[in-house]
């Protein structure tokens, strides 16, 4: 259930620095944007974070994603996350695509249920981008669960559009660890290294949005957490450079050790979220009215937006190890920083407590 591998592994974000003395340094990691362009999905997955669903309005004009693009280019951003909802149900989500990867790095979250062929070749024909398809299982009773009857095959069916269409080597299948898949990770790298694939990339639900109102028959107990987690890292070593697996929260962990790194390893406000209607967040966990940094539509500057945030929410996440008096005696404090703020908070109503693992990461190393 942590997020803490997602900051270590460098997938969807990037690490950030500690203020010895709670002020915010700048990060040497490069700034990123989480761009939601829809809500309307046509997955009702129970797990959504967006809460998802066919009936919602897009808000952003295609306009309005190009200046937040441009705004986002300027604030720092080297790379862009597109996601939604299901990006492709809007009709002009590949002239989104274009503009952006023809900016920077732009990677698409997406069920793949609505690519086909002529689909897949057109994103193929562009550079600079990569997709993360979202895949719970490897199998359709598995990944079905929550995902709903059928998704599994209109993924699987979508996904080889895209390995035909020759994007192999931009493909991660990703995997919302539940209490339903979390011993299915064996199998499914199996499955993801016998179409081609070269990356997978998991991460435990979070409460949050749909799951916060499906606690019980969703997520793992801490028992059962720190199994997994066991069982990602041998598979780690058992893969090695045959697939990349992002996730590792142990791998993660031993790294930052062996580095004797204590640099806030958390992108808040670096790796910023803008949903659709184009409200700022200090991540993609925190898309909540009471985390709003402002609307970037009605400012000039994205920094400042930005900056005014980090003297916040990264202040907080900087404090945390220090300042949760469990942390602050822990001998790990400098290793995982008090955890993940969000989580704390979706936990506890509080940003003033451990990250909710706490136990599993002691455990863990």
């Amino acid at each position: 259930m942590s997020h803490l591998a997602d900051g270590y592994d460098g997938y969807d974000g990037s690490d950030g620095s500690d203020g010895s003395d709670g002020s915010v340094e700048e990060s040497g990691s490069a700034y990123s944007v989480y761009l939601e362009i829809t809500r309307r999905c046509n997955f009702l997955c129970d797990y959504c974070y967006a809460c998802g669903n066919p009936a919602e309005n897009d808000f952003l004009t295609l306009n309005q994603i190009i200046e937040i693009i441009e705004k986002s280019l300027s604030w720092g951003a080297k790379s862009l996350t597109i996601s939604g909802g299901e990006p492709f149900l809007r009709p002009d989500t590949i002239s989104i695509i274009e503009y952006a990867s023809s900016r920077c790095h732009t990677n698409i979250i997406t069920n793949a249920s609505l690519i086909d062929m002529e689909l897949g070749l057109k994103l193929a024909s562009l550079s600079n981008i990569s997709l993360s398809v979202s895949l719970d299982g490897s199998t359709a009773e598995i990944n079905d669960i929550h995902r709903g009857a059928g998704s599994f095959s209109a993924a699987v069916r979508g996904i080889k559009n895209l390995l035909k269409a020759g994007l192999r080597k931009f493909i991660s299948l990703c995997m919302t660890v539940n209490a339903d898949n979390f011993r299915n990770i064996e199998n499914y790298a199996a499955f993801a290294s016998g179409l081609g694939i070269q990356s997978i990339v998991l991460t435990p639900a979070v409460i949050i949005g749909r799951a916060s109102e499906k606690r019980n028959g969703l997520f793992i107990n801490q028992e059962q957490l720190l199994e997994y987690y066991q069982s990602l890292f041998d598979l780690e070593k058992k893969y090695k450079e045959k697939l990349k697996i992002s996730g590792s929260l142990k791998t993660s962990l031993k790294k930052r050790m062996d580095e004797k790194s204590s640099d806030l390893p958390c992108s808040i406000c670096r790796s910023i979220a803008v949903d659709y209607r184009g409200e700022i967040y200090p991540c993609s966990l925190m898309m909540l009215p009471q985390f709003s940094m402002g609307n970037v539509l009605k400012s000039d500057s994205l920094e400042e937006i930005c900056k005014s945030g980090e003297e916040v929410f990264r202040k907080i996440a900087v404090e945390r190890k220090d300042k949760v008096e469990k942390c602050s005696l822990c001998r790990l404090k400098d290793v995982c920083a008090a955890g993940c703020p969000a989580r704390s908070y979706f936990e506890y109503g509080s940003f003033d407590y451990p990250d909710p693992d706490c136990i599993v990461i002691n455990n863990l190393i």
